[in-house]
């Protein structure tokens, strides 16, 4: 179940209306999961500067459950930085991701925990 949040400055009227399903499909392929799996919410408009500017910019939190996290490589690392400045005009040195590596029994869906169950595919 990764969920994607960000939090930007950047005003929805400028966030390509696909940019949910954009992101993901991209996080999807990276990950190597199903989409129907993905959580993506966007705080857009939100009262944030970096450096003291209002230029575009941003922070996300990346969510997941068992060891990708533990394995993020610099290319996916990256890739990602990537994707968000292409669709939401943010540069790299204004945006920074939080990665957490959730435990099994700490995320619970449809009734039950993930603990003891496979990683979804």
């Amino acid at each position: 179940m990764p969920t994607l949040q960000i939090n930007t400055n950047v005003t929805v009227d400028k966030i390509p209306k696909e940019f949910n399903r954009e992101v993901t499909d991209f996080l999807s392929s990276l990950m190597e999961m199903d989409p129907k799996f993905f959580t993506v919410f966007v705080n857009a408009g939100q009262l944030i500067t970096n450096g003291g500017t209002h230029e575009p910019c941003g922070f996300a939190s990346l969510w997941f459950i068992g060891s990708f996290f533990g394995n993020v490589s610099e290319k996916h690392n990256k890739a990602l930085f990537d994707f968000v400045q292409q669709k939401l005009g943010i540069a790299p040195n204004r945006f920074a991701i939080f990665y957490h590596d959730m435990p099994p029994a700490a995320v619970g869906y449809d009734g039950k925990t993930f603990a003891g169950t496979p990683r979804p595919s």
